[in-house]
Order: C-alpha cells, then sequence, then structure tokens
C-alpha cells in the first residue's frame, strides 16, 4: 500500500471520516493503479483482499523482474525512435569505449594531478539480493505502518478529527470536474437549490460508468444520469455531494439517509428491493465477453468451451461460465477487471467476462487493443437506487424519461461507452 500511495499520490481507502474509512478497508476492493505502468500488473496483485490469492516470494520477484525487462524495453524502444543528431560536435563527441552515460562536463583546465574516476560498474542484483532486499523493504514498510494507519484514520490529519477531510475522493461537492470542498450530510430529498444540497452514491471504479480520476474528479455514463436527475430536481452542479458507495454498503446506506439517492451499475433484483425502492431502470447490462481485437475464433457463447476464460472471483458472470453456456471453459477466476485485462493482452486468457457495461469502459481506455464480442448471454437491468418510498422516485422516473426522449442519454453513451450497442430500457 505504500507503493500505492507513493505511485498515485494518494491513499484508495482514504474517506471523509474515520466510519466511512474503517467501512471502505473491510468492504472494498483497492482500485487498479493508474500511473504504475509495467509495475500495474504486481502492484495490484499484493493487493488483493484473498491473502491465498497474493503471490508468494518467487512469483512476485518473477513478476517484478518482467516488468523490469517491460520498462527496458520500453525505453530502448523510445530510445530508437529518437531523432538522433546529425553531426555531433567535437566538443560533444565520445570515445566509443566510454563506458558512462554522464553529460560531458564544460571545460576547465587540466589538472595533471587530478586522478580519473574510474568508470562505474553496473551490478544487477542476484535473487537471493532481491529477497534480502524485499525484506529490508517489509521492515520498514512495517515500521510506517502505523504513521499511515493513524493518518487514515484521521482522515490525513493526524489528530482525530472526525470532519470532512476536503482532499479526501471519498465525498466531492460541485460538478464532476470540479474538486470543490466537501459538504456534510445528505438532505433526505428536499427537492429545490435553496443552499440545500443533495448526496448522491456512485462507484469510483468502473471506466465509462463512475470512475474516479487521479484528480479526483468523477466521469462516466452514470455521472452524467445523476447530473441530470440532479439537475431536474432543482439542484445545479454546486449542489451536488458526491459519494463514493461500497456495493455491499448500499442498501444500508440508503435506509441510514447517508444519501439520496445511488446512480452506480446497481442492479433491480428482487432481494434488493424487500429493503429499498428503485427508480428507473435506466440501462440494460447483459453478460458478454472482452476479446482482443484481432480475434475472431468467439461468436457465440458455446465458442468458449475449451478456450481460457477470466472472470472476477465468486461473480455471476463466473458461475454462468460454468453452469450455463460454456461448461467446458476453462476458467481463471482473478480479484480485478485489471488483472483479467493484463492477461488478455499477455495472451494469457482467451476472454474476459462479465457485465458488457462495465466491460465495454476498460475497451474504451484502449481502442483497437479489445473489443466486445456481442454475446448478450444474460439481462440485467440498472436502477437508481432509492429510500423506501421516497418521493423522489416519480419524479426521478420523469427526469430519466426526458433525458431519453431529448437525446441526452444517446449522447451520453456514445461519449463514455462508444463500444456499448443499446437502446433505452423500457420500465
Amino acid at each position: 500500500m505504500t507503493l500505492y500511495v507513493a505511485v498515485e499520490g494518494h491513499h484508495p481507502l482514504r474517506r471523509a471520516n474515520t466510519l466511512a474509512t474503517l467501512a471502505a478497508v473491510l468492504s472494498e476492493d483497492v482500485p487498479p493503479p493508474r500511473r504504475a505502468g509495467p509495475l500495474a500488473e504486481a502492484l495490484t496483485a499484493v493487493l488483493v483482499r484473498d491473502a491465498a490469492a497474493r503471490p508468494d516470494a518467487e512469483i512476485l520477484t518473477r513478476m517484478l523482474a518482467e516488468a523490469e525487462a517491460e520498462a527496458e524495453a520500453e525505453a530502448e524502444a523510445e530510445a530508437a525512435a529518437a531523432p538522433r543528431a546529425q553531426a555531433p560536435s567535437a566538443a560533444s563527441e565520445r570515445p566509443a569505449t566510454d563506458p558512462t552515460s554522464y553529460r560531458i562536463a564544460p571545460p576547465r583546465p587540466a589538472d595533471p594531478q587530478a586522478a580519473q574516476p574510474p568508470a562505474p560498474t553496473i551490478t544487477r542484483p542476484t535473487a537471493s539480493g532481491m529477497h534480502g532486499r524485499a525484506y529490508a523493504y517489509a521492515a520498514g514498510s512495517l515500521a510506517l505502518a502505523g504513521v499511515l494507519l493513524w493518518a487514515l484514520l484521521s482522515g490525513g490529519n493526524g489528530n482525530g478529527d472526525d470532519k470532512a477531510d476536503v482532499n479526501s475522493p471519498g465525498t466531492t461537492t460541485g460538478t464532476p470536474g470540479s474538486t470543490a470542498p466537501a459538504a456534510a450530510g445528505g438532505t433526505g430529498g428536499s427537492g429545490t437549490a435553496d443552499g440545500k444540497k443533495i448526496t448522491i452514491g456512485i462507484r469510483p471504479d468502473q471506466p465509462g460508468l463512475g470512475f474516479r480520476a487521479t484528480n479526483g474528479t468523477y466521469a462516466g455514463f452514470d455521472i452524467d444520469v445523476a447530473q441530470y436527475v440532479a439537475a431536474s430536481l432543482g439542484y445545479d452542479s454546486a449542489h451536488i455531494v458526491w459519494k463514493e458507495v461500497a456495493s455491499s454498503l448500499r442498501e444500508t446506506q440508503l435506509e441510514h439517509g447517508d444519501v439520496d439517492f445511488i446512480v452506480g451499475s446497481y442492479t433491480i433484483t428482487d432481494e434488493r428491493e424487500k429493503r429499498i425502492d428503485f427508480a428507473g431502470p435506466y440501462l440494460a447490462a447483459h453478460q458478454d465477453v472482452l476479446l482482443r481485437a484481432d480475434d475472431t475464433s468467439i461468436e457465440v457463447p458455446q465458442n468458449l468451451n475449451d478456450k481460457k476464460v477470466c472472470a472476477i472471483t465468486g461473480s455471476v458472470s463466473a458461475l454462468n461460465i460454468q453452469t450455463k453456456y460454456a461448461p467446458e471453459a476453462q476458467l481463471l477466476p482473478r480479484e480485478t477487471y485489471m488483472l483479467c485485462l493484463n492477461d488478455l493482452a499477455r495472451g494469457s486468457v482467451d476472454a474476459v467476462t462479465g457485465d458488457d457495461t462495465i466491460l465495454a469502459g476498460y475497451a474504451a481506455r484502449e481502442p483497437g487493443r479489445f473489443t466486445l464480442g456481442g454475446l448478450q448471454m444474460s439481462d440485467e437491468r440498472y436502477g437508481i437506487g432509492i429510500p423506501r418510498n421516497s418521493p423522489l422516485r416519480q419524479r426521478i422516473n420523469t427526469a430519466l424519461q426526458k433525458m431519453t426522449e431529448d437525446g441526452t442519454w444517446t449522447k451520453s453513451l456514445r461519449k463514455n461507452l462508444p463500444g456499448l450497442r443499446t437502446t433505452p430500457p423500457t420500465p
């Protein structure tokens, strides 16, 4: 986690207050790093929630070596592509035998008694050295753990104050592109923009739907829907409080009034409707597969038999592959979609399965590299979660209908999920 913070510039599980932080630590997965480059796979692998799924020392050493090799290859490719100077001057020309890559110092009077510095010797660490260094890093991390945990649970100010941290990504006020300070509390759906605020629950880890950028802003189809609905209820962007919610706590937060409504790939199910209500649906999802762009071998679900398919551990999509669509497929469970995508890019698996809405978001991040299979193996409806008997239900449904009729729905879908081919669902 220390390395994650160093690379990304923020702690992924810090929230506005102590209780929210504890809830995130206990229930949320660490989002995939955006700035780690070749280290992304190794960094994601060691931060999975299931300790048994984490790599051992030998596997981690191999992953780090592969990341180093990949970084070196990228550096060599960039160097080869860089324009070369046509004719180096005599002052900048370097003997072929010079083993260094340092810049030549400005000319200075020669000192016949000055000893020439020896050429630097580059020694690549051995496997045992790497393990020893890893143990040293581990000891250092343990020493820092107390400080990091104190800073995390105290909201980052080191004094135990439960007030919202204005830099916390867990609660943000304003437009999706703003970074204004957080406001405290929800409004209970009071409906008019008279200085009150409305609190909207969202997901921060699904590209194309709801995703928090490294600068703390949010973007995606769900964000657009939430903002459109809020405007229809009388709240301008300055009066919206964005609150990240964990999947396992969505019903609880609605019941406790922590949020006014939730827009976050929230599937309407009979079990959930025993505790909360839904407005909508506003988007239809289907189980699908993500393929490499040049793969044309999978056209129907049965083509997945004898193929290697990556799915999120314990997901309904994984169960459907095993029991309904391709029982002879070799299923490879992973903790995150990012790990599955890395496997797909490397050729370790033939397909990644999940909701097409989520897969389309990942495909849109790397155009031309991945494509949706279009298999539509199941039907799911995303709704806007609201508390039981909320007076907002009809007003939200009216706003969703207007969003569809005026073309905003289609425009947002094409912008955020260009690879997804679907139409607005009917109630």
